[in-house]
């Protein structure tokens, strides 16, 4: 087994294609993490939306909503718009 890493230690291609292989793994990793990211973002955002719109139900006051919730004053204003 030794001898068979050393031989295809010394093989250009080889390096080349584990290289490639561990490239292609990295990139995968990094890219499932991106995605899971911007997931919860996604979550998040929609979970600050679900408590405007009752808040905008309980006819708060916008300016309450946006301290409460993080939205800015427009997402708020299309959610009640959207109501």
């Amino acid at each position: 087994a030794e001898e068979e890493l050393a031989y295809l230690s010394g093989d250009e291609d080889f390096k080349r294609l584990v290289q490639a292989r561990e490239g292609f793994l990295r990139d995968q990793y990094e890219f499932e993490l991106a995605g899971k990211k911007e997931g919860r973002k996604e979550g998040e955002k929609r979970a600050k939306e679900d408590i405007a719109r009752k808040m905008i139900s309980k006819n708060m006051k916008i300016e309450d909503i946006i301290e409460i919730t993080g939205l800015t004053k427009e997402e708020v204003e299309k959610l009640k718009d959207n109501k």
